[in-house]
């Protein structure tokens, strides 16, 4: 029998992808309030809308600190072989 070859997969940019989890995240939040069967405390909807824009804003923030450094951004050596 021959030995198993590992597969290769291409690494996943977690910190690139953080604004849009956030944003999920707030979506699936808010669709699990509107199904839920009571009222949620008075001020919920805007404190949770201030919360995910904050969450939202910072991880684009680190994101564009990244893309603007020109040893780590798009036109990095190692992203242009």
């Amino acid at each position: 029998m021959g030995q198993i070859q590992p597969i290769v997969t291409p690494a996943i940019d977690w910190l690139a992808l953080s604004p849009c989890s956030c944003w999920w995240a707030a979506l699936f939040l808010l669709t699990a309030a509107a199904l839920a069967s009571g009222r949620p405390p008075r001020g919920f909807y805007a404190l949770f809308t201030v919360v995910t824009a904050v969450l939202a804003m910072v991880c684009s923030g680190l994101a564009w600190g990244r893309v603007t450094d020109p040893a780590r951004g798009p036109t990095a050596p190692s992203l242009t072989r």
